[in-house]
């Protein structure tokens, strides 16, 4: 078989691809060689823990906010021990590679942290957990009976120096001042020791309108609103998707909120109703009311007590625009905002 020599425009493009490659290579140091892309979308594999500053130390100490596993980002740089990124959210993070605390190069905490395909969707990882370990995952606790693949996603992985081989029976996390261990038998979690923070809480579930078909740990626990109970760590602040909730179906638009004055149809003169509360998630939530607000009218009409305020969010429809007059410390202004489609509804847990 002929070989030709290539030509100069031929050369060119293959020393350009060689040097692109090198500096690929070079974000990682060592000659590795990464598939990272500077500006390339990814999704975390695990659960990470993230301080104010959006720090997340690769030792794993557990303290601070949740960023949950299959979130989606953005990797800004990858370089000097550090890898920079955002979420679509907004928020902006870096993983610190404590090379004290680590057996792994930067390429391989990268990989152990990242990856192109999202480990919750129908076809990841998350799909073949139970439904106890999922609940974990989203929790960011672990306990007895989980897969070594769950107690990951659900706890990070244990500091490289104190665990170096993940095969092992036993790993080593660090939870804040704490040493926590987490032993296995036959592939799955047989005990948890040193962990002696975590805590039964009673959770108080209310959904708007009332009515919405809770489910916890994969098993239906009640109607909202309703109480269950719930095993949490302090340190872990976000309990996202700890609880499911088949919203009921909305036969008018509602409002989201409490009032303080009574159910009534007279009219209460000069003393307009005033916000008590506020749920999460609902369409006055994302109007921006909040307790202490007085509603003096709505789309025009004036509101003399809660019945009127009802029947004016009721007019308007549902997905319309919403303009509410509020007096907020003395001060009248209006907040704008749309009413909810027919298929929403809000639900959230509380303590």
């Amino acid at each position: 078989m002929a070989y030709s020599t290539p030509g100069p425009k031929a050369r060119s493009a293959a020393c350009a691809a060689v040097i692109a490659l090198l500096a690929s290579c070079a974000m990682f140091g060592g000659g590795e060689k990464h598939t990272l892309v500077k500006g390339g979308v990814f999704f975390t594999k695990v659960n990470m823990w993230y301080a104010r500053n959006g720090e997340i130390h690769s030792t794993n100490y557990h303290l601070g906010e949740i960023l949950p596993a299959g979130t989606r980002v953005t990797v800004g740089s990858c370089r000097g021990g550090k890898v920079k990124f955002e979420s679509e959210a907004g928020g902006k993070y870096t993983l610190v590679h404590a090379t004290r605390h680590s057996r792994l190069s930067l390429a391989e905490l990268f990989d152990r942290h990242f990856g192109r395909s999202d480990v919750t969707s129908s076809i990841g990882i998350y799909s073949d957990l139970s439904p106890r370990e999922q609940a974990s995952v989203d929790a960011g606790t672990i306990g007895t009976g989980m897969s070594r693949d769950a107690v990951l996603m659900a706890y990070g992985y244990p500091p490289s120096h104190r665990t170096p081989d993940l095969r092992a029976d036993a790993w080593v996390y660090w939870v804040g001042r704490q040493v926590a261990t987490v032993r296995f038998k036959d592939d799955m979690v047989s005990s948890v020791e040193g962990l002696s923070t975590m805590r039964m809480v009673k959770i108080y579930v209310v959904s708007d309108p009332p009515g919405a078909m809770i489910q916890e740990d994969g098993k239906f626990v009640g109607k909202a609103p309703c109480i269950v109970d719930m095993e949490i760590r302090p340190g872990a602040v976000s309990r996202k998707k700890v609880f499911r909730a088949t919203p009921a179906k909305l036969e008018a638009p509602r409002l989201g909120v409490l009032c303080d004055a009574p159910m009534s149809s007279e009219t209460v003169a000069g003393d307009p109703i005033t916000v008590r509360e506020v749920i999460p998630l609902s369409s006055g939530h994302k109007l921006g009311l909040v307790p202490g607000d007085k509603i003096l009218s709505v789309n025009g009409t004036r509101i003399r007590n809660e019945f009127e305020c009802m029947n004016a969010i009721r007019r308007t429809g549902f997905g319309r625009p919403l303009r509410m007059s509020i007096l907020r410390g003395g001060r009248e202004m209006s907040l704008l905002g749309r009413t909810d489609v027919q298929e929403s509804g809000a639900f959230y847990p509380r303590e």
